[in-house]
């Protein structure tokens, strides 16, 4: 069955604790942690308001790699609707049907992967980057983990201090190709300093500063690569 292709964004995070109040061992040593005191996968199911039931699905723990992690979420008991199949008539009407026994319909995953304190992240459904934040600060809390350790947040890494990428990758060429400048041209094709090129030129100087002033963490990132 073929499928289009969607594309994912991989968010690079990392773990970050306040100042004096890190833990000894680092964010993935930690998580291997709380998943050895648990061990099964229903010993990981936390339930959240906005998921239905939270777990670990898949895990890649070997030594001395980064940490590998599915996690999924879904509603038990939930109904979903079904699309009629060779259907006859010229109408299909829905029917919902609950999952089988000891499942539920899966509506979000997130790919995880952990090496010390960061992390790569592909979020899908109504998964996102502090959902899954709050998931392993409940995982930790459900393993008897100290409570320190669930004092952390994810915070999105730059490759780059801000003022260093405005300094060096800053806006340094405009060119628009409009009917507004093509009609200065043609008012003025030897290039003297009409009201209209005048404020043209304004226009883009403005632009320009915009653009060199404020960039957001989006542009940032672009710029850094």
């Amino acid at each position: 069955m073929s499928r289009r292709p969607v594309n994912k964004v991989i968010h690079y995070l990392r773990a970050i604790y306040n100042a004096g109040t890190a833990p000894k061992k680092n964010f993935e040593q930690l998580v291997r942690q709380a998943m050895n005191k648990l061990g099964r996968m229903d010993e990981t199911d936390i339930g959240m308001a906005t998921l239905g039931t939270v777990s670990i699905r898949h895990r890649e723990t070997t030594t001395g790699s980064p940490l590998l992690l599915a996690i999924g979420a879904g509603v038990p008991g939930e109904q979903m609707s079904t699309i009629g199949i060779k259907i006859a008539t010229r109408h299909d009407s829905d029917q919902s049907t609950s999952p089988p026994k000891n499942r539920a319909f899966k509506h979000a995953d997130a790919y995880v992967l952990i090496d010390e304190n960061d992390v790569l992240l592909i979020t899908d459904g109504p998964f996102r980057n502090n959902t899954v934040a709050t998931y392993l600060r409940e995982l930790f809390s459900k393993a008897d983990l100290k409570s320190e350790t669930a004092a952390f947040e994810f915070r999105r890494v730059t490759n780059r201090d801000t003022q260093e990428v405005l300094d060096r990758e800053g806006i340094k060429e405009l060119r628009l190709k409009t009917t507004m400048y093509q009609a200065t041209n043609a008012l003025d094709p030897r290039g003297s300093n009409s009201s209209v090129k005048g404020k043209l030129k304004s226009f883009v100087g403005a632009m320009r500063n915009a653009f060199s002033e404020d960039v957001d963490d989006n542009q940032l990132e672009q710029l850094s690569v």
